[in-house]
């Protein structure tokens, strides 16, 4: 499953030509290239879906607060925009001008994120192959040359 943070509210999310930067619980931010950004929605139809633990407050701001869903490289952002706030409009705005297709306005709806959630694969940290397997695959080629080096050595 993919890394999930929630960000709350309009506040929390501030946008530019370039960056979409977001402050996540504890107050530490982080910023998202608006190129690393593969897909984002004001996810429609939730009321029925109850969310538990990081996505608890999803479910607990509900009444005031609608789901923004942006999928990235290194996983998901769900930011509760207040239903009324002055900066709505504007951080809205910025999606379909900096996105294009990639922004699905209201068409995401809460059953298709949660398939995506699962689907989406967890960040590699680190990248390639686990350290492990190069270590065995590294011992084996030394194994193999060792063994060449004595049969020319027996000769």
């Amino acid at each position: 499953m993919a890394r999930i943070d929630v960000v709350v509210g309009c506040d929390g999310i501030d946008a530019d030509a370039a960056w979409v930067r977001l402050r996540a619980a504890g107050g530490h931010f982080r910023t998202l290239d608006w190129t690393g950004i593969s897909m984002a929605a004001l996810v429609r139809n939730d009321a029925h879906m109850t969310f538990e633990g990081t996505l608890e407050q999803i479910t607990a701001l509900r009444d005031t607060h609608d789901p923004l869903w942006i999928e990235s490289v290194d996983g998901i952002e769900v930011v509760m925009l207040e239903k009324q706030h002055p900066k709505r409009e504007a951080i809205l705005r910025m999606f379909p001008q900096r996105l294009g297709e990639r922004w699905m306005a209201d068409r995401l709806s809460a059953q298709d994120a949660a398939m995506r959630m699962f689907q989406m694969p967890s960040p590699v940290r680190g990248g390639g192959f686990p350290k492990m397997v190069i270590i065995m695959i590294a011992i084996t080629l030394l194994m193999i040359a060792a063994g060449i080096v004595l049969s020319i050595m027996k000769r």
